[in-house]
């Protein structure tokens, strides 16, 4: 019976990640030293992604913009960029005093649109990437965290490099933290790869 309701739960929740959508498409160039990030918002409200690298790498997108329901935008990324990205929600830049000094609900990276190098402020779900550098057999890394808590649940649905079909895998950590919650917020990252020859 257990294995039933998990099963049911993460029927569900993939049945909510066609409408509710936060897409990433990484689209690595073969030949050049770029690749891109395409963010997509399905949900039906407005989130702010915020975008942190690892060191020595460089700040994208400032580190945080907003993304309306429906809207996307790309953002362009170094090959074998590393860092994190998470979502905010809750919002409102105008009125931080009514937040405590925080301009978003969760996942506030110091009161701003564009973080500029500032993290999550805890709680916050991520999604943390590695991506291959241009040398031969390199491979990108991935996955979610749950290390500064919980926020909205995130899934990575990756595609394979070399083909056009969608391999799903969704997150044991989304599943389990979406299992303890009486409602969803569903914010799903996807990541479509290809290289171009």
């Amino acid at each position: 019976m257990y294995q039933d309701n998990r099963l049911n739960l993460a029927s569900g929740l993939l049945a909510c990640a066609i409408t509710l959508t936060l897409r990433i498409d990484i689209l690595s160039l073969s030949g050049t030293e770029a690749a891109q990030f395409t963010f997509q918002n399905n949900c039906k409200y407005t989130v702010w992604p915020g975008l942190l690298p690892n060191g020595g790498w460089p700040l994208l997108a400032q580190g945080g913009f907003e993304l309306l329901a429906g809207q996307s935008t790309i953002v362009d990324a170094p090959i074998g960029w590393s860092g994190r990205f998470w979502g905010r929600t809750g919002c409102s830049f105008s009125n931080t005093p009514s937040l405590g000094g925080a301009a978003c609900e969760t996942g506030d990276c110091g009161s701003k649109v564009e973080c500029n190098g500032a993290g999550a402020t805890p709680p916050a779900t991520l999604a943390e990437f590695t991506l291959a550098g241009a040398q031969a057999g390199a491979k990108d890394f991935y996955d979610v965290s749950l290390v500064d808590g919980y926020n909205i649940p995130i899934a990575i649905l990756p595609s394979p490099r070399k083909s056009n079909s969608t391999d799903t895998a969704l997150s044991q950590q989304f599943i389990n933290a979406a299992a303890s919650e009486d409602h969803y917020v569903c914010l799903i990252t996807t990541i479509h790869q290809r290289s171009c020859i």
